[in-house]
């Protein structure tokens, strides 16, 4: 039986598949392909032209042969594929892996814990999510291999410590937390409906099969809160929203300092220490002139705002400002 070659058409770049034959398998192809494009077998897509007359590749464990399809009369046929490579994956699997040893409850030796005694230390009603359900897309079944990925990431938004420290100081609350894919509104990253009522993001890449960075998704969630009391994209949105990034910013600079707090108010600051003998600063200025903590703290505040405007900027061309009541961003 003579054997035949296929080109693969990867991310732009292209493969050849070679020593095929008309009862190579479907499967055996595909095994093929992520040895060449690094793809996982099972998180293929497999496209052919429509007008090459070949049967859709895209069942599971196929068995049916490149006969049987019709690829192998059409060896001149393209064959293009979606999906991540392992590499990406596995990045990003080792992103929530890290996430979740980050946030699992620290472990003591019992020694350690002698004559400890209980405390409350939550603040009022943070046990009260501001986030109500949260869902995968109507078309993601539950058996579906990424139902569970797509939850997992819409869930760790709404767990993010610094969305809960803005939606704390805002009084923000969200009925649903869903996808929104990249088909339904093409160039759209998030849609916000009748107030925070639902807020849809886009969390998939183009090909659906993977996920986007996610401090962009939350950039982009952050900038639909902001639309829970701003309609559309007036001059008074941009402060909000430029208002509501610093404010995480400023957290989070906080907890890496291990100055946490969760309302906005002063901080104990010691002063800089002084130089025996002297009325001068290390740093040369004296005490009426160097900088106040609160000044400082304003200092950092406004370059975090501008870092922030360009980024924002970006996010707002991807947001379809609403018009109606029944949809007040996008």
């Amino acid at each position: 039986m003579d054997s035949f070659s296929l080109e693969v058409v990867y991310r732009k770049q292209s493969y050849t598949a070679q020593g095929l034959r008309s009862d190579t398998t479907v499967a055996q192809l595909r095994q093929a392909i992520e040895e060449l494009t690094y793809v996982a077998a099972d998180k293929q897509k497999l496209l052919v032209p429509r007008t090459a007359g070949v049967a859709d590749l895209n069942h599971g464990a196929d068995e049916r042969t490149l006969g049987d399809v019709g690829l192998a009369s059409k060896a001149e046929t393209k064959v293009t594929v979606l999906g991540p490579s392992s590499s990406e994956l596995e990045a990003l699997y080792s992103a929530e892996a890290d996430m979740q040893r980050r946030n699992a409850p620290r472990q003591y030796h019992p020694s350690l814990l002698r004559g400890a005694k209980l405390r409350n230390t939550t603040q009022p009603g943070s046990s009260h999510s501001p986030f109500g359900k949260i869902y995968a897309h109507a078309t993601t079944p539950e058996s579906s291999p990424l139902h569970g990925k797509v939850v997992d990431y819409l869930t760790r938004l709404s767990r993010d410590p610094g969305i809960l420290h803005i939606c704390a100081l805002n009084h923000f609350r969200v009925g649903a937390l869903t996808e929104l894919l990249p088909w339904e509104h093409p160039g759209l990253l998030g849609l916000n409906e009748n107030a925070g009522q639902r807020i849809l993001l886009r969390i998939r890449t183009d090909d659906a099969e993977g996920f986007r960075d996610y401090k962009t998704t939350r950039r982009v969630l952050v900038h639909e809160l902001a639309h829970n009391k701003v309609a559309d994209h007036p001059p008074e949105f941009k402060i909000l929203n430029s208002k509501l990034n610093a404010q995480i910013e400023e957290y989070e600079r906080a907890q890496r300092d291990g100055t946490h707090r969760l309302v906005e108010g002063d901080v104990y600051e010691p002063s800089p220490p002084t130089i025996s003998g002297g009325g001068q600063r290390l740093g040369g200025g004296s005490g009426a002139e160097s900088e106040s903590a609160e000044e400082r703290r304003q200092r950092v505040l406004m370059a975090t705002m501008r870092r922030l405007e360009r980024e924002e900027h970006e996010i707002e061309q991807s947001c379809g400002s609403a018009t109606t009541k029944s949809n007040n961003s996008s």
